[in-house]
């Protein structure tokens, strides 16, 4: 997810251990009364305006989702009553609190907790009568939680011998509302919240990617700071891998090394795979007094060489030895290189997107690189056009095609040497924001699945089209579908 990142991790508990107890820790219940008391509180006093969370559609995606545990809330709804609640309950500044926090509480559930702090008088003011009375309730509804008996019930998937694609569906940064899909392509089913539903916990905050390593899910929950690992045909959870900065994806050496990048910590965190542990870092600190350098972020291997791209506010290719686990190069690129990949011909493509307007860094013109991965050497440059946005380079099993998203798809065979003008699927988008958010290529089938966040706070359509470009079918996935991983089997 291409956002700024804000610094407010250390007010929130990481989530609940899927294998703990039931029962709510004091810690849990003091951690989310701190924020409370000493965040959200204070800033609705300011009268500061916060990002909108639209309840509508939340409300609308748990209906769609059949398997969705979260479900249960309505029962729950009706039996307090929480419709009678007159509209000067609520304050009117939408909490910053992330829904799956709330949820440490296993038995409290996240529409029931948008029922009691989502604003329906859009255009009441706060006071301090009301913020203050709200805090109140929300001790109360937590003290009647953590008495409920009945647990969430839970939901055993089994989708070994099923290929599909998993979904990592990102959420709203800050909210804690990341999820997880999963699309059965032979019945044409899709499965939503399904770590949620298995494990009765929230994924956490911002699921970047995902990865199958020997036969588990490894999902990478970005600002959480963790890694999950579950069972990829149950989803049971496996293991947490945690204590990271700023996760953004993993890559598997062998099955006792594994590289997980990073956006703030300027090192990539290796772990053993197999026992879920950390086993050391690679340093990728440049020491740049003006910006924070490098994150790191995709990873493609050629030979023993592992290449990482420098998006945010840099212009670097890091060149990493894996047997030595040290930087041995580096290639300057255009401005933040957003995107990889590697061709049958062991030319890497890289896609940049040359910052922004007013950026401290670089607004430029975005490319599209090509290098050798043997001598390192950049054989060709393709620019876009200055106020062009490109993302979401990718490439079909074969590795002879490249797609990528400029508001629409476009393709190009690797062999030519010809940029191409015209949209392989366009997209029906033409204002400001819109367009397609995510994009991969099937490994086997050159399907092509594409989603759409809409407006980033509903639940995102998911396109599958023909390797021809005629659509196949379309579903609702979670809140802004961020990545897709492919179940081959």
């Amino acid at each position: 997810m291409n956002r700024k990142k804000l610094s407010y991790n250390n007010i929130f508990f990481n989530g609940p251990n899927p294998k703990g107890s039931d029962k709510v820790s004091v810690f849990n219940m003091l951690n989310t009364l701190y924020f409370w008391l000493f965040f959200y509180l204070p800033q609705t006093l300011k009268g500061e305006k916060r990002a909108n969370f639209q309840h509508s559609s939340f409300r609308e995606g748990v209906k769609n989702n059949e398997n969705c545990i979260q479900e249960r809330a309505l029962v729950l709804e009706a039996q307090l009553d929480l419709k009678n609640i007159p509209k000067w309950f609520y304050p009117t500044p939408k909490p910053l609190l992330p829904v799956g926090r709330v949820s440490l509480f296993k038995k409290v559930n996240h529409s029931l907790i948008l029922q009691c702090f989502h604003p329906i008088g859009l255009g009441q003011k706060s006071t301090m009568k009301q913020s203050i009375f709200n805090l109140f309730f929300f001790i109360l509804f937590i003290a009647f939680s953590s008495c409920q008996k009945e647990p969430v019930e839970t939901v055993f998937f089994n989708f070994e011998n099923t290929p599909g694609v998993f979904i990592t569906n990102e959420g709203n940064f800050m909210y804690g509302n990341a999820t997880l899909s999963f699309y059965d392509i032979e019945k044409k089913r899709i499965y939503n919240h399904i770590f949620f539903a298995r494990n009765k916990t929230p994924l956490g905050d911002v699921a970047q990617s995902m990865e199958i390593h020997n036969g588990q899910a490894f999902i990478v929950i970005n600002n959480s700071g963790k890694v999950y690992v579950a069972d990829a045909n149950t989803l049971e959870f496996t293991a947490s891998i945690t204590g990271l900065s700023s996760p953004r994806y993993i890559h598997f050496l062998n099955d006792q090394k594994a590289y997980i990048s990073d956006l703030y910590a300027k090192a990539i965190t290796m772990i053993n795979p197999s026992t879920y542990e950390k086993i050391g870092k690679i340093d990728v600190n440049n020491n740049n007094p003006d910006f924070y350098q490098h994150s790191t972020e995709q990873m493609l291997q050629y030979k023993n060489l592992v290449f990482t791209n420098c998006w945010s506010f840099d212009n670097q290719l890091l060149v990493i030895d894996s047997n030595t686990d040290q930087v041995i190069d580096s290639i300057e690129v255009p401005a933040q290189p957003n995107s990889m990949v590697i061709d049958k011909h062991h030319k890497i493509w890289v896609l940049c997107d040359g910052g922004y307007p007013e950026s401290p860094y670089a607004h430029e013109r975005p490319a599209l690189a090509k290098i050798d991965a043997q001598t390192l050497e950049i054989e060709k440059v393709f620019r876009f056009k200055l106020d062009e946005n490109p993302s979401g380079l990718c490439i079909n099993g074969s590795q002879d095609t490249i797609y990528f998203i400029n508001r629409h798809v476009y393709r190009m065979d690797v062999a030519e040497g010809q940029f191409p003008e015209i949209p392989f699927i366009e997209s029906d988008f033409t204002g400001v924001y819109g367009g397609f958010y995510a994009l991969s290529i099937h490994p086997n089938s050159s399907q092509v699945y594409l989603a759409d966040a809409i407006d980033y706070q509903q639940n995102g359509i998911i396109y599958r089209y023909h390797p021809q470009g005629h659509l196949l079918d379309s579903f609702k996935a979670g809140v802004n579908p961020g990545s897709f991983c492919f179940k081959l089997e």
